[in-house]
Protein backbone atom coordinates (compact mmCIF):
# COMPACT_ATOMS: atom_id res chain seq x y z
CA UNK A 1 0.00 0.00 0.00
CA UNK A 2 1.32 3.24 -0.85
CA UNK A 3 1.25 6.50 1.12
CA UNK A 4 -1.51 8.35 -1.48
CA UNK A 5 -3.61 4.91 -1.09
CA UNK A 6 -3.46 5.66 3.30
CA UNK A 7 -4.29 9.39 2.54
CA UNK A 8 -7.54 8.77 0.61
CA UNK A 9 -9.29 6.72 3.88
CA UNK A 10 -8.12 9.17 6.61
CA UNK A 11 -9.52 12.38 4.34
CA UNK A 12 -12.73 10.70 3.65
CA UNK A 13 -13.24 9.95 7.16
CA UNK A 14 -12.37 13.03 8.22
CA UNK A 15 -14.41 15.24 5.86
CA UNK A 16 -17.40 12.71 6.66
CA UNK A 17 -16.68 13.62 10.48
CA UNK A 18 -16.82 17.13 9.56
CA UNK A 19 -20.59 16.98 7.74
CA UNK A 20 -21.73 15.24 11.04
CA UNK A 21 -20.06 17.76 13.17
CA UNK A 22 -21.85 20.92 10.92
CA UNK A 23 -25.45 19.08 10.94
CA UNK A 24 -26.74 20.92 13.57
CA UNK A 25 -25.76 24.30 12.67
CA UNK A 26 -28.53 24.55 9.70
CA UNK A 27 -31.20 23.86 12.04
CA UNK A 28 -33.37 26.46 10.99
CA UNK A 29 -33.75 24.82 7.72
CA UNK A 30 -35.83 22.02 8.76
CA UNK A 31 -37.97 24.36 11.47
CA UNK A 32 -41.43 24.60 10.35
CA UNK A 33 -43.18 28.50 9.67
CA UNK A 34 -44.71 27.74 13.85
CA UNK A 35 -41.02 26.59 14.67
CA UNK A 36 -39.33 29.09 13.79
CA UNK A 37 -42.36 31.91 15.51
CA UNK A 38 -42.10 29.80 18.91
CA UNK A 39 -44.64 27.83 20.45
CA UNK A 40 -45.35 30.75 22.79
CA UNK A 41 -46.15 33.31 20.06
CA UNK A 42 -47.55 31.29 17.30
CA UNK A 43 -50.50 30.26 20.12
CA UNK A 44 -51.46 33.88 20.91
CA UNK A 45 -52.07 33.78 16.82
CA UNK A 46 -53.64 31.24 16.69
CA UNK A 47 -55.67 32.03 19.91
CA UNK A 48 -56.29 35.58 17.99
CA UNK A 49 -57.35 33.96 14.48
CA UNK A 50 -59.62 31.80 15.81
CA UNK A 51 -61.92 34.79 17.82
CA UNK A 52 -61.57 36.24 13.95
CA UNK A 53 -62.52 33.89 11.98
CA UNK A 54 -64.39 30.75 14.49
CA UNK A 55 -64.68 26.92 13.14
CA UNK A 56 -61.56 27.78 10.97
CA UNK A 57 -58.11 25.80 11.31
CA UNK A 58 -54.38 27.41 10.90
CA UNK A 59 -52.34 26.49 8.47
CA UNK A 60 -48.60 27.79 8.90
CA UNK A 61 -47.01 26.08 5.73
CA UNK A 62 -45.82 27.36 2.99
CA UNK A 63 -47.47 30.48 4.65
CA UNK A 64 -49.52 31.75 7.32
CA UNK A 65 -53.34 31.07 6.35
CA UNK A 66 -56.95 29.80 7.60
CA UNK A 67 -58.66 27.14 6.01
CA UNK A 68 -62.89 26.96 6.94
CA UNK A 69 -63.92 23.25 6.45
CA UNK A 70 -62.48 21.66 3.34
CA UNK A 71 -62.15 24.85 1.56
CA UNK A 72 -58.56 26.14 -0.08
CA UNK A 73 -56.38 27.86 2.83
CA UNK A 74 -56.96 31.99 2.67
CA UNK A 75 -53.64 33.57 3.21
CA UNK A 76 -53.25 36.01 5.87
CA UNK A 77 -50.72 38.79 5.46
CA UNK A 78 -49.62 39.71 9.36
CA UNK A 79 -48.62 43.00 9.18
CA UNK A 80 -47.77 43.26 12.55
CA UNK A 81 -48.78 41.42 16.00
CA UNK A 82 -47.50 42.63 20.06
CA UNK A 83 -48.63 41.44 22.85
CA UNK A 84 -47.77 43.07 25.97
CA UNK A 85 -47.50 41.42 29.74
CA UNK A 86 -49.22 42.83 32.54
CA UNK A 87 -48.63 42.62 35.92
CA UNK A 88 -51.36 40.40 36.39
CA UNK A 89 -50.39 37.71 34.09
CA UNK A 90 -52.57 38.97 31.56
CA UNK A 91 -51.79 40.13 28.01
CA UNK A 92 -52.69 43.48 25.87
CA UNK A 93 -52.64 42.71 22.21
CA UNK A 94 -53.01 44.56 18.60
CA UNK A 95 -52.79 43.18 15.70
CA UNK A 96 -53.27 44.13 11.80
CA UNK A 97 -54.28 41.86 9.16
CA UNK A 98 -55.25 41.54 5.48
CA UNK A 99 -56.93 38.55 4.17
CA UNK A 100 -55.99 37.07 0.82
CA UNK A 101 -53.51 38.86 -1.65
CA UNK A 102 -55.33 40.92 -3.48
CA UNK A 103 -53.69 44.16 -1.60
CA UNK A 104 -50.32 42.88 -1.79
CA UNK A 105 -50.49 41.95 -5.65
CA UNK A 106 -52.24 45.70 -6.10
CA UNK A 107 -49.05 47.37 -4.35
CA UNK A 108 -46.49 45.54 -6.44
CA UNK A 109 -48.17 46.38 -9.53
CA UNK A 110 -48.44 49.82 -8.21
CA UNK A 111 -44.82 49.78 -7.73
CA UNK A 112 -43.63 48.60 -10.99
CA UNK A 113 -45.85 51.41 -12.43
CA UNK A 114 -48.51 48.79 -14.03
CA UNK A 115 -51.71 50.06 -15.00
CA UNK A 116 -54.51 49.46 -12.77
CA UNK A 117 -57.63 50.60 -11.81
CA UNK A 118 -58.03 52.47 -8.96
CA UNK A 119 -59.01 50.49 -5.66
CA UNK A 120 -59.12 50.91 -2.03
CA UNK A 121 -58.33 47.97 0.29
CA UNK A 122 -58.60 48.11 4.36
CA UNK A 123 -56.49 46.42 7.16
CA UNK A 124 -58.10 45.02 9.67
CA UNK A 125 -57.06 46.18 13.33
CA UNK A 126 -57.26 44.13 15.93
CA UNK A 127 -57.00 45.13 19.71
CA UNK A 128 -58.14 42.39 22.77
CA UNK A 129 -56.92 41.71 25.94
CA UNK A 130 -56.71 38.18 27.65
CA UNK A 131 -57.42 36.83 31.17
CA UNK A 132 -54.82 36.57 33.93
CA UNK A 133 -53.52 32.75 32.39
CA UNK A 134 -53.07 34.55 29.00
CA UNK A 135 -54.17 31.70 27.41
CA UNK A 136 -58.04 33.07 26.88
CA UNK A 137 -59.09 36.30 25.06
CA UNK A 138 -61.49 37.87 27.14
CA UNK A 139 -62.35 41.56 25.58
CA UNK A 140 -61.41 42.35 21.56
CA UNK A 141 -62.45 44.46 19.08
CA UNK A 142 -61.80 44.82 15.48
CA UNK A 143 -62.01 47.51 13.20
CA UNK A 144 -61.65 47.53 9.31
CA UNK A 145 -59.34 50.63 9.09
CA UNK A 146 -58.74 52.54 6.11
CA UNK A 147 -56.69 55.67 5.96
CA UNK A 148 -56.68 57.99 2.57
CA UNK A 149 -54.87 56.60 0.00
CA UNK A 150 -53.54 52.63 -0.46
CA UNK A 151 -52.18 51.95 3.26
CA UNK A 152 -49.57 49.38 4.73
CA UNK A 153 -49.11 49.12 8.76
CA UNK A 154 -45.64 48.35 10.02
CA UNK A 155 -45.65 48.37 13.48
CA UNK A 156 -47.92 48.79 15.89
CA UNK A 157 -48.09 48.85 19.67
CA UNK A 158 -50.62 49.65 22.44
CA UNK A 159 -49.83 53.06 23.77
CA UNK A 160 -52.30 53.12 26.85
CA UNK A 161 -55.47 51.10 27.92
CA UNK A 162 -57.53 53.05 30.30
CA UNK A 163 -59.97 51.25 32.87
CA UNK A 164 -63.41 50.88 31.21
CA UNK A 165 -62.57 51.70 28.15
CA UNK A 166 -60.27 50.52 24.57
CA UNK A 167 -56.87 51.41 24.01
CA UNK A 168 -54.76 53.96 22.28
CA UNK A 169 -52.90 52.40 19.60
CA UNK A 170 -49.47 53.63 18.26
CA UNK A 171 -49.13 52.70 14.50
CA UNK A 172 -46.58 53.53 12.09
CA UNK A 173 -47.41 52.93 8.83
CA UNK A 174 -47.55 53.76 4.87
CA UNK A 175 -49.26 55.61 2.55
CA UNK A 176 -49.10 55.18 -1.29
CA UNK A 177 -50.46 58.02 -3.97
CA UNK A 178 -49.52 57.26 -7.17
CA UNK A 179 -49.36 60.09 -9.76
CA UNK A 180 -48.85 59.74 -12.99
CA UNK A 181 -44.99 58.42 -13.27
CA UNK A 182 -44.31 58.67 -9.62
CA UNK A 183 -45.65 57.13 -6.56
CA UNK A 184 -45.21 59.11 -3.39
CA UNK A 185 -45.07 56.64 -0.32
CA UNK A 186 -45.72 59.25 2.41
CA UNK A 187 -44.49 57.55 6.18
CA UNK A 188 -46.85 58.47 9.29
CA UNK A 189 -46.65 58.33 13.17
CA UNK A 190 -50.35 58.09 14.60
CA UNK A 191 -52.03 57.38 17.40
CA UNK A 192 -55.44 55.25 16.77
CA UNK A 193 -58.47 55.80 19.60
CA UNK A 194 -59.94 51.84 19.36
CA UNK A 195 -62.26 53.46 22.10
CA UNK A 196 -63.87 56.55 19.41
CA UNK A 197 -62.33 54.21 16.18
CA UNK A 198 -61.18 57.52 15.40
CA UNK A 199 -57.15 59.16 15.04
CA UNK A 200 -56.31 61.12 17.78
CA UNK A 201 -53.08 62.28 15.97
CA UNK A 202 -51.46 61.47 12.82
CA UNK A 203 -48.19 62.93 11.55
CA UNK A 204 -46.29 62.85 7.93
CA UNK A 205 -42.39 61.43 9.45
CA UNK A 206 -40.96 60.48 5.85
CA UNK A 207 -41.50 60.65 2.33
CA UNK A 208 -40.40 58.95 -0.97
CA UNK A 209 -40.78 59.37 -4.56
CA UNK A 210 -40.10 57.16 -6.75
CA UNK A 211 -40.35 58.10 -10.65
CA UNK A 212 -40.91 55.77 -13.60
CA UNK A 213 -37.50 57.04 -15.07
CA UNK A 214 -35.76 55.62 -12.26
CA UNK A 215 -35.04 58.53 -9.99
CA UNK A 216 -35.87 58.66 -6.40
CA UNK A 217 -36.23 61.82 -3.69
CA UNK A 218 -36.21 61.26 0.31
CA UNK A 219 -37.47 63.27 2.72
CA UNK A 220 -37.70 63.22 6.80
CA UNK A 221 -40.26 65.46 8.25
CA UNK A 222 -40.03 67.12 12.39
CA UNK A 223 -42.65 69.10 13.35
CA UNK A 224 -43.93 71.72 16.15
CA UNK A 225 -47.07 73.69 16.84
CA UNK A 226 -47.03 76.88 15.77
CA UNK A 227 -50.53 78.37 17.20
CA UNK A 228 -53.77 76.56 18.43
CA UNK A 229 -54.44 76.57 14.36
CA UNK A 230 -51.43 75.55 12.67
CA UNK A 231 -48.47 73.26 12.72
CA UNK A 232 -45.22 73.30 10.75
CA UNK A 233 -44.36 70.87 9.11
CA UNK A 234 -40.11 70.56 8.28
CA UNK A 235 -38.46 68.74 5.69
CA UNK A 236 -35.29 67.58 7.26
CA UNK A 237 -33.43 67.00 4.16
CA UNK A 238 -34.57 70.31 1.74
CA UNK A 239 -33.92 72.48 4.88
CA UNK A 240 -37.22 73.91 4.00
CA UNK A 241 -41.14 73.79 6.18
CA UNK A 242 -44.43 74.79 5.50
CA UNK A 243 -47.04 75.93 7.53
CA UNK A 244 -50.23 73.37 7.56
CA UNK A 245 -53.67 74.20 9.42
CA UNK A 246 -54.44 71.82 11.97
CA UNK A 247 -56.42 72.42 15.20
CA UNK A 248 -56.19 69.41 18.35
CA UNK A 249 -56.74 66.98 17.47
CA UNK A 250 -54.56 67.53 14.59
CA UNK A 251 -54.98 64.45 11.65
CA UNK A 252 -52.81 65.75 8.82
CA UNK A 253 -54.54 64.48 5.52
CA UNK A 254 -52.15 62.97 2.89
CA UNK A 255 -53.31 64.03 -0.41
CA UNK A 256 -53.58 67.80 0.92
CA UNK A 257 -50.16 67.76 2.77
CA UNK A 258 -48.77 66.45 -0.60
CA UNK A 259 -49.97 69.04 -2.62
CA UNK A 260 -48.87 71.94 -0.38
CA UNK A 261 -45.36 70.37 -0.01
CA UNK A 262 -44.39 69.15 -3.61
CA UNK A 263 -45.65 72.08 -5.28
Amino acid sequence: MTRGDCEAPTLIILVVVFLAAAAPLFPGQAKSRREAMGEERASEVETLLSKLAPGSSVVWDPQLAIRVGSDQPIPIDMADFKVQPQADGSLWGVAALELGTAKKDYLAKLTKFQTVDSQSFATTLVVFRTNASGKTITDWKKFDLAPPGLSRIQVLLVQDWPAGKWPVVSAQYTSYFPNGNSLAALEWYSLFDADTASFRSRMPAGLVINSKDGSSAMEMFSVRRLDSGNIEIRGEFAKRAITYPCTDPCVVDGPTFLSKWVQ
